[in-house]
């Protein structure tokens, strides 16, 4: 997990280490998780991209996690790799 301020880096970091190890994965994700709409909308794509055998129903979110807990997500051999990018911001009291 990357933390930190804005503009220290954190972006290029996961860019690189997605160029660099590229070949441990075989899949890649980037996934823009700054809003609700942002998360679904990128599951959405994950799931298109999905094999279609593994599409089950209209959920895209269940689909993308039967299609990992299935391909060996969580086992010692990674398969996925996902990058959320979150914006977090303070809210004024």
């Amino acid at each position: 997990m990357l933390l930190g301020l804005a503009g220290i880096g954190k972006t290029q970091t996961a860019i690189e280490y997605c160029y660099r190890y590229s070949e441990n994965y075989d899949w890649q994700f980037w996934i823009p998780a700054g809003s609700d709409e942002a998360l679904l909308a990128a599951f959405r794509g994950v799931a298109d991209r999905m094999p279609a055998s593994e599409r089950v129903s209209e959920d895209a979110v269940g689909d993308v996690i039967a299609w990992l807990e299935t391909t060996g997500m969580g086992t010692c051999s990674p398969v996925s790799l996902f990058v959320f990018s979150v914006k977090l911001t303070t809210r004024a009291s």
